[in-house]
């Protein structure tokens, strides 16, 4: 006896139920799977961010030896940010005066300008003159190179100063402008 291709109850119901867990399992694996792909494109769209923050980490000590030579670099060149620049311009003017003085050349005369402020520095400026021989003023415009903050040259001009009786040495008027940076520009 063969029994039909519809078979008993019991086997079309656990025929049914075998089809519904497949059907689950299949929905189930169907929804893993686009759930997988979604976190993949998510983990490659993140992937050149990540190199980037690699790169940056990798650099990091790079980084910081730049930025510490831009300090110095800076501090060579700019005075630190102050509330009086009256101050300032004062230590400018004795610090120029005591370089051209030390150097053998005798200061006539200084006036500090009004400042030249920009975005992020301010240009203080101060005209200077003097008299003594072209050493001299060699050793003073060294000595201005020297000077930390360095004192900077903006114009500088020399004149000849007439020739005294029995004096070799060839003295010269200077006229300078120098200036230096201030942090803090306007």
């Amino acid at each position: 006896m063969i029994r039909s291709i519809g078979g008993s109850r019991a086997a079309q119901l656990l025929a049914g139920i075998l089809v519904l867990v497949i059907l689950v399992l299949g929905v189930f694996t169907a929804n893993m799977y686009m759930r997988y792909q979604r976190y993949q494109a998510e983990i490659e769209s993140m992937q050149p961010r990540m190199a980037q923050l690699e790169g940056i980490f990798k650099a990091h000590e790079r980084i910081k030896t730049a930025a510490a030579d831009a300090e110095r670099e800076l501090a060579e060149y700019v005075y630190p940010a102050v509330n009086n620049d009256a101050t300032l311009n004062s230590e400018i003017q004795n610090r120029a005066r005591s370089v051209f003085s030390d150097a053998g050349m005798q200061v006539s005369g200084s006036q500090i300008l009004p400042a030249r402020p920009s975005e992020s520095v301010a240009q203080l400026r101060l005209d200077l003159s003097a008299t003594g021989s072209l050493d001299s003023l060699e050793a003073a415009l060294l000595g201005l190179k020297k000077s930390s903050p360095q004192i900077l040259v903006e114009n500088l001009r020399i004149e000849p100063v007439r020739a005294v009786r029995n004096n070799d040495t060839q003295s010269v008027q200077v006229n300078v402008r120098l200036f230096v940076f201030r942090e803090g520009g306007r």
